[in-house]
């Protein structure tokens, strides 16, 4: 009898957690779609600041090019206005020009107002210069205020996906502890484990924990001088890659990516990984689930949101969008 009523206790426990299991996954599966959400917003304002970055770039050479024309224009000017006051057909007129006046427009009204009377083609070209020069100035100095009013937008938006994530990794934490609790087993702690293999299947999901991600391959990035080649995973720092398939790993470290992995996969393919805060010390031949090392922002991602830029190479080729795979496995 003891036996039988213990039995239905238990069962009674286990109707009653069950919808509130199903409310916390529901929960889970909302602030994974939210951190989503704020991963796409994040790359959108990547986006936007490295465009404006390589528009500033590029008005700035131009300019460096008026002032250069400028310059060679001004010496003829003088020479020209010099001929003209020796002549006496502008008697006292040099004491309004000042070389050292900031602003093109005025040095050329001033040189212009000295050799007008003979419509010299260089004053022509001096005002056309001058004027190029100033429209240039108009639009750096937009461009300036639109990058800092983008980079206000990106680190705002960086502090959202980090929330958006730190949530989701406190609902992820909870559902270890319900799980942990309800097998009274082992499972997945928040230590780093090391000569570990977590994870299974086909082919896992590189960061094994709290994560968000969106389909952020191709957009603009160095100032536009080059093309995000992979997929940004966030993570919150400390949180485990692995290698999603069979291979050989290797480490790299460069000023770019920072300290990142090779992974030669049994399955032909190449992937990269990069941006890591450490190494599990894991190389060589490597089993699917092996730690590799843990999400991070080194090299030029420092100061930025901690993640794993991470890369497909088909036959160690070129990469190509890793999106659909992560989306159908992560």
């Amino acid at each position: 009898m003891r036996i039988r009523t213990a039995a239905l206790l238990a069962l009674a426990v286990l109707l009653v957690d069950l919808p509130n299991a199903e409310a916390a996954q529901s929960d889970l599966d909302r602030a994974r779609q939210r951190a989503n959400a704020a991963a796409g917003e994040l790359a959108k304002a990547q986006t936007r600041l490295s465009e404006l970055e390589g528009q500033i770039a590029d008005l700035e050479a131009e300019q460096r090019e008026n002032e250069r024309r400028l310059s060679s224009l001004e010496g003829g000017l003088r020479l020209a206005a010099v001929e003209e006051f020796i002549r006496g057909g502008f008697e006292g007129q040099l004491i309004d020009f000042d070389p050292t006046d900031a602003s093109a427009a005025s040095r050329a009204a001033a040189l212009a107002r000295i050799v007008a009377a003979g419509a010299d083609d260089a004053v022509d070209a001096y005002r056309a210069a001058a004027e190029d020069h100033a429209i240039v100035a108009d639009r750096l100095s937009t461009a300036r205020r639109d990058a800092t009013s983008a980079l206000g937008e990106y680190r705002s938006r960086v502090a959202s996906a980090n929330a958006e994530v730190a949530k989701l990794q406190r609902l992820e934490a909870e559902r270890i502890a319900r799980d942990r609790a309800r097998r009274t087993a082992s499972a997945r702690t928040t230590a780093r484990p090391r000569n570990v293999i977590i994870g299974s299947g086909p082919w896992i999901c590189p960061v094994q924990g709290p994560r968000a991600f969106t389909n952020d391959w191709g957009d603009p990035r160095g100032g536009g001088r080059r093309r995000h080649q992979g997929n940004d995973i966030l993570a919150p720092r400390g949180t485990p890659v692995v290698a999603p398939v069979r291979g050989s790993a290797r480490i790299h470290n460069s000023s770019l990516g920072g300290k990142s992995f090779y992974l030669r996969g049994s399955d032909g393919h190449t992937y990269f990984g990069t941006h890591l805060d450490s190494y599990s010390g894991n190389t060589g031949n490597v089993a699917a689930g092996t730690v590799l090392g843990y999400v991070g922002n080194s090299g030029n991602a420092r100061g930025g949101p901690t993640h794993l830029h991470f890369e497909i190479h088909p036959g160690g080729g070129g990469p190509v969008n890793p999106y659909p795979t992560l989306r159908q496995y992560c």
